[in-house]
């Protein structure tokens, strides 16, 4: 079973900007858009997600898909008590040249932890380079006001890439790339929890995605 390690766990995953403020819009070419708005793309990811948590656990695994205002996600969160929370997005700069997956943490070490093992997983043999791991509780960091609104639990935001860098987005608005990213991220939180565990099994394990069928 790929995802062993995730059985009975509560994963509660939010797809950034869905239903809000629609985030930042895809790289324009030849006057269209890959994607309306990221919003689209990270509810493509999250979905993806979900289903392999899922299919992969022998359906053992709950996972819930949520959005909206802060505000909401902490009541959600309280509401599910989840073992673990990712928030689903994709960056955005100025400058175009930028590009790569980063995760952010809550501060804590079981977070940081999760972050470690999502951005390995997420870059390894991934053309989409990583940029590390960072606290929300960096100086100056407008996140952080927000994230104290979460409860203490495991939590990272993953960057999945730049949709204002032209080979990121071309990446991250193909479907079959989207289920990549979302396999890679499930596979940094089966190492989490394989490390968690009490057996203490660190590593990706469990066979491969056929045994499930």
């Amino acid at each position: 079973m790929l995802f062993d390690h995730l059985r009975g766990r509560r994963i509660l995953v939010f797809a950034g900007h869905v239903n809000k403020d629609s985030g930042t819009t895809a790289l324009v070419k030849d006057g269209s858009t890959y994607y309306s708005t990221e919003a689209e793309v990270n509810l493509d990811i999250a979905l993806s997600l979900a289903h392999d948590l899922k299919q992969h656990s022998n359906h053992e695994c709950q996972v819930f898909i949520g959005h909206g205002s802060w505000r909401r996600r902490s009541q959600l969160a309280k509401l599910i008590n989840p073992d673990a929370i990712l928030d689903i997005h994709c960056n955005s700069v100025v400058d175009d040249t930028v590009r790569g997956a980063e995760v952010w943490h809550a501060g804590d070490s079981d977070s940081a932890d999760l972050a470690e093992c999502i951005i390995d997983s997420l870059t390894h043999n991934n053309p989409i380079p990583s940029r590390g791991i960072h606290s929300v509780y960096m100086e100056d960091n407008p996140r952080r006001a927000l994230w104290d609104k979460i409860p203490e639990r495991p939590c990272v935001l993953v960057e999945c890439g730049f949709l204002s860098n032209r080979e990121d987005c071309e990446l991250l608005t193909h479907q079959p790339f989207q289920d990549i990213v979302a396999l890679k991220i499930g596979l940094g939180l089966q190492e989490y929890f394989g490390c968690t565990s009490p057996s203490g099994d660190c590593g990706i394990g469990g066979g491969d995605a056929d045994d499930d069928e």
